[in-house]
């Protein structure tokens, strides 16, 4: 899994490195076209990494492993301290 946030974080690291100074010449020559276009690229790699948690081998089982420690937790004492 670590894998994928990585690939993710690289991503999203290598679009806003290569779009910084394409904004600004896009700004420079009034390319509304592809400014536009930027917050996209971004919210498309934010649903691959999505697809890919959702596919990930292993996935059920951090989902039981998580429930169960969720069940199994003691009760939180209340507002009252009680």
């Amino acid at each position: 899994m670590t894998h994928y946030v990585d690939k993710f974080q690289t991503s999203v690291l290598e679009v806003w490195v290569t779009t910084t100074p394409a904004v600004l010449e896009d700004l420079t020559k009034l390319k509304l076209k592809e400014l536009a276009g930027l917050p996209f690229i971004i919210r498309q790699k934010k649903f691959e990494l999505w697809e890919s948690e959702s596919k990930a081998p292993g996935r059920d089982v951090a989902y039981i492993l998580h429930a169960k420690e969720f069940l199994l937790a003691p009760p939180e004492d209340g507002p009252n301290g009680a």
